[in-house]
């Protein structure tokens, strides 16, 4: 590992530290990552969603063609829900990593001697 602190990190025995180290600008930080890969997933969603789209007719006319096609449509509506399922839940994943770097700073303030 490199030097300095880690994200979360437990302190050495005996050092007189807390028991666990949190750095929330680096909460703050990972966080942001989060919501630029939600904001990726999001703009590359809309990208597949635009060139997928086909005319009813793209399989063909005839019955198994429409069938094809039914089918198509099925799993494309099935893949756009996964993306927008991963997206919310990058996001997710972003608010909690700023709520905890928030209750952090709180709980540092509330606990600093006045």
């Amino acid at each position: 590992m490199g030097k300095g602190k880690l994200l979360i990190q437990k302190a050495t025995p005996g050092s007189g530290a807390w028991d666990v180290y949190v750095d929330p600008a680096a909460l703050q930080t990972a966080a942001r990552a989060f919501v630029a890969a939600a904001a990726q997933v999001a703009q590359r969603r809309a990208a597949f969603q635009t060139g997928s789209q086909l005319p009813t007719y793209a399989f063909g006319e005839l019955s198994e063609g429409k069938s094809t096609y039914q089918r198509y449509q099925s799993a494309l509506s099935s893949a756009l829900q996964g993306l927008a399922n991963l997206q919310r839940a990058l996001q997710a994943v972003a608010d909690g990593l700023d709520q905890s770097a928030s209750n952090y700073l709180r709980a540092d303030q509330a606990s600093t001697v006045r």
